[in-house]
């Protein structure tokens, strides 16, 4: 593995390995989450890749290089973690090491999906990996609102994991980071202990339903439920992205449009402005890549 892509503290002998890959868009050389990580107590291996390519075969060499690290130090625990692409990997590489552990933040389980945040990556999944995994501890969390995080949520529940629902967006992972508890996260995790989160995560209906109205594109089951026209922002992107799929963009606009005015509307949103500004972000991108195929 080149050089670049890697980078290893150590902790004292037989300390706990904490194998934290990176998320998308991080150059070579750099690596996260660095400055979080310091203080843990434990040997870190950081892992990089070149053109965000967790998500193709480049295992090969990164498992090379964890197994490497692991025969050096001969840690007493190890722990995987990433965030988004990180995520996937982190996932992917505890499917291989079911005696590791793992705290992964918002992944996605395939590529290729449209509209999805990998949605151009050439197909993978780790989803056969997942549905047999048997090993040791595999904590994944993921945000309430957002798209993306609210599918794979549900997803994760029918192949028989046990996920976390935030009340937030897709950064979950940099939100708990910015709150001073990502690192209480790790200690928990590596003492066997439950996760305390700072937020009450409870489950959410609408990600199910969003699961079960995009199955029939995804998985190949049809969708037998209700149609819905509520208040909530999050079923009316998914209906934007159903249509979209269809074909339909005039009416996928409407409903993106439908979405932004439910989530201006939402009540209790302004306690929490960062979320307000993602969630008109990702409005905002589903517009921009709707409008070229708007039928004029």
């Amino acid at each position: 593995m080149k050089p670049e892509l890697w980078k290893l503290t150590l902790a004292g002998d037989g300390a706990p390995l904490i194998v934290a890959f990176n998320a998308k868009g991080i150059a070579p050389g750099r690596f996260s989450p660095y400055r979080a990580l310091q203080n843990v107590g434990c040997s870190i291996l950081y892992l990089n890749c070149e053109a965000d390519s967790w998500y193709l075969d480049i295992w090969d060499d990164v498992l090379r290089k964890i197994q490497e690290t692991k025969d050096a130090l001969r840690p007493s625990r190890v722990l995987y973690t990433g965030f988004s692409m990180g995520a996937y990997a982190s996932l992917r590489a505890h499917c291989v090491d079911p005696d590791a552990m793992s705290l992964s933040f918002s992944p996605e389980f395939k590529t290729g999906v449209p509209l999805m945040f990998a949605q151009w990556r050439p197909k993978h999944s780790i989803e056969d990996c997942l549905a047999e995994f048997t090993g040791d501890r595999m904590e994944i969390i993921f945000g309430r609102y957002e798209v993306c995080d609210a599918h794979y949520y549900a997803r994760s529940l029918e192949l028989g994991l046990t996920p976390r629902l935030m009340p937030w967006v897709h950064a979950t992972m940099p939100l708990l980071i910015s709150m001073g508890v990502f690192n209480a996260l790790i200690d928990q995790m590596l003492d066997d202990r439950p996760l305390l989160l700072p937020f009450e995560c409870t489950d959410a209906p609408e990600a199910r339903h969003l699961y079960d109205l995009f199955s029939s594109y995804f998985y190949n089951r049809p969708y037998v439920g209700p149609e819905f026209d509520v208040v909530n922002h999050i079923w009316n992107l998914s209906r934007a992205r159903v249509a979209a799929l269809a074909g339909d963009f005039e009416l996928a606009q409407a409903f993106v449009e439908k979405a932004r005015l439910d989530w201006l509307a939402a009540p209790g949103r302004d306690i929490m402005p960062d979320e307000r500004e993602a969630n008109e972000e990702l409005i905002k991108q589903f517009k921009d890549w709707l409008a070229p195929n708007v039928r004029r």
